[in-house]
């Protein structure tokens, strides 16, 4: 059960990470763009259309209760770089690791 929430929230980030890549309308693209995960490989094994040859997709790890992916119509011609932290009352800012957990090109 809790495996396909967390399916279901990993393909729903990645549909709105493509979508919003694509300039597109979040309510009359999600029904029609589709993914297909291979999570066991760390592979984002089909992309949508129109050229998923040229694109590039990723899930990263996120803290516990969120969800996080990267898309791009082109593929970056270095490794994408992200930094997250977690800002504490203090002021205090705490670096949290940010793993690649799957990618359309790894």
């Amino acid at each position: 059960r809790d495996s396909q929430r967390l399916m279901f929230y990993d393909l729903w980030t990645l549909k709105e990470a493509w979508v919003k890549a694509a300039g597109g309308a979040l309510g009359r693209e999600l029904e029609s763009t589709g993914f297909r995960l291979d999570l066991p490989a760390g592979r984002i094994a089909e992309l949508p259309a129109p050229d998923p040859h040229a694109a590039f997709c990723c899930l990263l790890q996120a803290p516990p209760g969120y969800a996080l992916a990267l898309c791009a119509l082109s593929p970056p011609l270095t490794p994408p770089s992200m930094h997250l932290y977690r800002l504490h009352a203090s002021g205090e800012k705490q670096s949290l690791p940010l793993l690649l957990r799957a990618g359309s090109h790894c």
